[in-house]
């Protein structure tokens, strides 16, 4: 039986500090099981091979993607560049920018959402709840259209790194991530526009007791 093979691996750029490489949509960023591939582990085995380096190798994730996704990813190379990147990113000085395939254009064409999450650990999903509830998040993301595609609407999604840390985006070729907490650009989406911003793949919106809700799938 052939294996599937699997995407490739970009490096983009690096140096003593820095590898910065393409994550191909299909590999998981890190934490998968032992044996299958991940951004981790390949680059790993880049730098391994590389710089013909003897036992373990170093590399800091210090931002993920869902598997589903494609985009940049930044790994720190050394203990202090992972830490010095992580206070960036907490600190705001980070943006990340998104670019999503939507089935309907969003109405207005560009508009800023702000929600307040809080997270269900037993059925693991993000649920929206009212302002400064304990425990809760605040998400926020700003979007713009950017052009019309023959598969749908091509928006661009920001959001400051420190409201994205520790998240994945999950969505494929139909929204892309803004979120404060994890899922909240496909909850914000659902909840404010649920005609307009549609499809998402990669999870499940559902209606609980009259609010929206995000599943990512798992």
């Amino acid at each position: 039986m052939m294996r599937k093979a699997q995407p490739s691996l970009t490096v983009l750029y690096e140096d003593n500090h820095l590898l910065v490489v393409v994550k191909p949509a299909g590999l998981a960023t890190q934490g998968v099981a032992e044996g299958t591939a991940s951004v981790l582990t390949r680059a790993k085995v880049y730098l391994k091979q590389k710089y013909k380096k003897p036992g373990n190798v170093y590399l800091g994730v210090i931002s993920r993607l869902d598997a589903s996704v494609s985009g940049v990813l930044v790994l720190a190379r050394t203990s202090k560049a992972a830490d010095r990147l992580t206070k960036q990113f907490l600190s705001g000085a980070v943006e990340k920018i998104y670019w999503a395939l939507v089935e309907r254009p969003p109405v207005p064409a560009e508009g800023e959402l702000s929600h307040w999450l809080l997270k269900n650990d037993r059925e693991r999903r993000m649920q929206v709840v009212p302002p400064r509830t304990r425990g809760s998040q605040h998400a926020k993301l700003s979007y713009r259209t950017l052009r019309k595609e023959k598969r749908g609407t091509l928006l661009e999604v920001r959001l400051p790194a420190d409201l994205a840390e520790g998240c994945e985006f999950v969505a494929t070729a139909t929204l892309h991530r803004e979120t404060g907490a994890e899922g909240s650009v496909q909850m914000d989406a659902l909840l404010t526009k649920p005609a307009r911003l549609s499809g998402v793949t990669a999870g499940a919106a559902k209606e609980l007791n009259g609010k929206s809700t995000w599943s990512d799938g798992e």
